[in-house]
């Protein structure tokens, strides 16, 4: 484990991504493990120039995965308040890159930080595609379609269906059930989590997983022969962890978030239909028809608080130098000593005392003291001396906000779980029961409908269901009044 303190240590993000291979592992997990390095090598210029997150970042290398999750569920496990309580998101990398289509996957909420990352980052080897197309891409080979008199197995037919739904969707980030180390994070914890990487489709050549033949030749001869997939991936991942460490207010969007659960419900009562359960969801719609638009007047309060900072700050150094002389007043009659230095004239100095004041203003219980005196002192004692009194209002805005949208996925979880495998506390999504990796939404009601076949049961699912959509849409309403 390694960490980079942030100015707002209440808040971090974690990326991760595990180390022990079945065989020779060349894809899974070395691929990933090398676009990992490259995120750390990156944060480490960053940190030789002066640069100091925002935002905690953590970064995690897990063992045992193959195993069964085995270093991440214990780390989780063992962490789980501390996790709860601080870390907002979890970023993973495993199989980086394997073949020629780039999947997406991720939860809802982070859809648009993952799209709009990727659509930042160029092709590996087209200058006029960005990464978001290579979602889209194709292996050298003709497809099984194109193939005369061959009769297509039902995994095919699968995979030809995933591959045209991706091409219909808008924002093709696919949910994520399990199979790789974000599983303690999301379905145990509820942190919002990623995954991507370029996989296979069905024009690929064929990839060896968890082989012998999952060999550094493979890679340089058909996955990636001058291995600028990896780079691609290194850069899409390290701006993802940047935009959440550096973004004043997080970029969780709730929102899109609350329409695919709107969608979730739908696909819920095709199975119901299709199984003849009868089953009565018009509780659920409607309070996901609440939390749409709790989420909603949520956009509209952010979009006012990132307005009403940028006119705030557009005299920086102004406000700096407003607030520096307050301090010096406070030192002087609170302690009795001259202070050493005041970066007043601009340059690093003064940006990086902006930024810790700004930090106090979103967390202050845990904000850095400020490196101007020749003692200590408790940076809480000037929240009354704050000059700027309309600015830490929206400050103190943007840090609940944030708190807020930080914990939104925990309020899926249910403390019982779900039945026969009550580890997973998820109710949004899960693995299916018997699907291996793949996610199935709501999860408990769907297995209610398909496996048990029990409408008593789907009802009681529903009930739990509309206890926690309550409760999300809870979290996304803000205590305060926006500031006019």
């Amino acid at each position: 484990m390694a960490i980079i303190p942030g100015i707002v240590s209440e808040q971090a993000v974690i990326v991760g991504n595990h180390r022990d291979a079945w065989v020779l592992g060349a894809a899974d997990p070395t691929s990933g493990t090398v676009c990992m390095y490259e995120l750390v090598r990156g944060l480490g210029m960053l940190l030789r120039d002066g640069w100091t997150p925002f935002r905690t970042i953590i970064l995690a290398s897990w063992d045992a995965e193959e195993y069964g999750l085995v270093g991440s569920t214990e780390w989780g496990e063992d962490f789980a308040d501390w996790i709860q309580a601080h870390v907002v998101a979890y970023l993973n990398l495993d199989v980086s890159v394997a073949g020629s289509k780039y999947n997406l996957k991720g939860s809802p909420s982070l859809a648009h930080l993952i799209m709009n990352a990727a659509i930042a980052v160029p092709h590996p080897h087209n200058s006029s595609k960005t990464l978001w197309d290579a979602r889209l891409e194709k292996g050298p080979f003709p497809p099984p379609s194109s193939v005369a008199g061959l009769d297509l197995s039902e995994l095919v037919l699968e995979k030809l269906a995933e591959e045209q739904a991706i091409e219909q969707a808008d924002i093709p980030v696919n949910p994520l059930g399990s199979g790789s180390d974000y599983t303690v994070m999301l379905q145990r914890l509820g942190i919002a989590s990623t995954d991507m990487g370029f996989g296979t489709s069905l024009t690929d050549p064929v990839y060896h997983y968890h082989s012998i033949y999952d060999s550094q030749t493979y890679q340089e001869k058909y996955a990636d022969p001058g291995f600028q997939k990896h780079v691609a991936v290194a850069q899409h991942l390290g701006l993802m962890t940047l935009r959440i460490s550096e973004s004043l207010i997080l970029p969780i969007n709730t929102t899109h978030y609350s329409l695919e659960l709107l969608n979730y419900l739908q696909k819920v009562e095709n199975l119901a239909s299709a199984n003849t359960i009868d089953v009565d969801t018009s509780s659920l719609r409607s309070a996901l028809n609440k939390l749409v638009n709790a989420s909603l007047r949520l956009d509209t309060i952010k979009e006012r608080l990132s307005e009403q900072v940028e006119r705030a700050t557009e005299d920086r150094e102004k406000f700096v130098n407003a607030m520096l002389h307050e301090i010096k007043i406070w030192v002087n009659r609170k302690l009795g000593f001259r202070p050493k230095r005041f970066p007043f004239r601009g340059g690093e100095g003064q940006e990086k005392t902006f930024m810790e004041v700004e930090a106090f203003m979103l967390a202050p219980e845990h904000a850095p003291a400020l490196d101007l005196y020749e003692l200590s002192m408790d940076i809480n004692d000037l929240a009354d001396a704050t000059p700027e009194d309309e600015y830490s209002a929206i400050m103190s805005q943007i840090r609940e906000i944030s708190i807020r949208l930080g914990r939104f996925e925990q309020g899926f979880l249910s403390e019982t779980g779900i039945k026969d495998r009550e580890w997973y506390r998820h109710l949004g999504v899960a693995p299916g029961k018997w699907l291996g990796y793949g996610a199935t939404p709501f999860p408990a009601l769907s297995e209610a409908i398909t496996v048990e076949r029990n409408a008593t049961l789907a009802a009681i699912e529903v009930g739990r269901l509309v206890t926690v959509v309550e409760t999300l849409t809870s979290t996304l309403t803000p205590s305060m009044t926006l500031t006019p």
